[in-house]
């Protein structure tokens, strides 16, 4: 209803209507934007933690690995204790021992490198987080300073419920459920393309993993295990491991993502020469990289059929949102077409009463005693003399 303390004038009316219609444009432009940040909100702080856990997990690992490598130097370089073994016929157990503490060293290592590809992997993804949600926070505070400006100016024309015009209250029931359901929309659809935004990355990233696989198959074929070859392999469990974190990210964005498990590169295979022919299990031979190949293409296969499902889940609400984005423009409209009327007559009608009393103005004489307009005029005329 009209405020009686704050009754615009005809002209007051008629000059904000411009301004309120860029107002409407710019706020449904930026209405997704709460619902986002809130969801952004969760997903910075739950990848936060989980920095924090991989960091203290980086830690231990790293502790770990010092400790393994002081030990396995130590029998490296104890050489009176080697030629001690030697001389009373225990060489080999020393040697034996020995290949045992390196193994344990390189092990690991090779645990440490991979939770901190793990935590690197976090750190990026958080990073990227962070700069969208410095976006978003920008989006809500201009959001907030246009509705604000909005609601300044409904204040000098309703306050609260309109009961001379109920058809306004409908319909601000109907722009509210017409809002609330294209929300829903979008923000499926947002979680649905950051979920195939992060398997994207994911597929890349294995991809590369295969590359560098492929490329340990040729170093193979023209001399063995060579460095290049090792470090191709090294390379390979390095991208594996941030491929299953990326995916464990993708399921947490959508629970709709399936669960893939990447095929994993043996512990051996990317370590030195002596650890091939000491263990069997883990002799590198192009026959057992091919292999490994195959799987890692396998895996690939699986997770691109995941980017490509949650792809099309976000584009098969396309028409959908469409629907609601009609609706929810029907909606504005209107109730923006009945406001710009119903600004329009009471401009009219403020002038009217004017010119047909201009000492007490008033409702036109000639209008019935139930015309919602005669009532707000009534109203705005009265305030208009009390401020007088």
């Amino acid at each position: 209803m009209l405020s009686a303390t704050t009754a615009p004038t005809g002209h007051d009316l008629l000059a904000d209507m411009p301004r309120h219609a860029d107002l409407l444009e710019a706020i449904s432009d930026l209405e997704y934007v709460p619902a986002t940040l809130k969801r952004q909100d969760s997903y910075v702080k739950e990848l936060e933690e989980q920095v924090t856990e991989a960091l203290g997990k980086v830690e231990v690992l790293t502790e770990k690995t010092k400790k393994e490598r002081a030990e396995h130097l130590r029998i490296r370089d104890a050489t009176a204790s080697k030629w001690a073994h030697t001389l009373t016929g225990r060489g080999k157990k020393y040697e034996e021992k020995a290949t045992k503490e390196e193994r344990e060293y390189h092990h690991a290592l090779e645990k440490e490198m991979e939770a901190k590809d793990t935590l690197g992997t976090y750190q990026q993804l958080l990073e990227d987080a962070k700069r969208a949600h410095e976006k978003l926070i920008e989006k809500a505070e201009r959001l907030k300073a246009l509705k604000e400006e909005l609601e300044s100016l409904y204040e000098r024309i309703f306050d609260g419920p309109s009961p001379d015009f109920p058809e306004e209250d409908e319909m601000e029931r109907e722009l509210r459920a017409a809002q609330n359901f294209h929300d829903q929309i979008q923000a499926q659809i947002s979680v649905d393309s950051q979920a195939a935004e992060i398997l994207k990355k994911a597929d890349q990233t294995l991809g590369q993993c295969v590359s560098n696989i492929e490329q340990a198959v040729n170093q193979t074929r023209w001399g063995g295990n060579d460095t290049r070859t090792q470090t191709a392999l090294s390379e390979g469990v390095s991208l594996t491991s941030k491929v299953q974190t990326l995916i464990g990210q993708a399921q947490h964005v959508s629970p709709l993502v399936q669960s893939i498990e990447v095929t994993r590169i043996p512990y051996g295979l990317a370590r030195d020469s002596m650890y091939w022919d000491d263990s069997p299990e883990d002799t590198l031979s192009q026959g057992r990289l091919r292999g490994l190949v195959r799987d890692l293409s396998g895996s690939k296969m699986r997770l691109k059929a995941e980017h490509d499902a949650a792809f099309a889940r976000a584009q098969s609400l396309d028409s959908e949102l469409e629907r609601a984005t009609k609706r929810l423009q029907t909606a504005r409209s209107v109730i923006h077409e009945y406001r710009r009327v119903l600004f329009e007559s009471l401009s009219a009608s403020w002038k009217a009463s004017v010119v047909e009393s201009p000492l007490n103005p008033g409702p036109p004489s000639h209008w019935k005693s139930n015309n919602p307009f005669a009532a707000v005029v009534a109203r705005t005329a009265s305030a208009s003399g009390q401020g007088q």
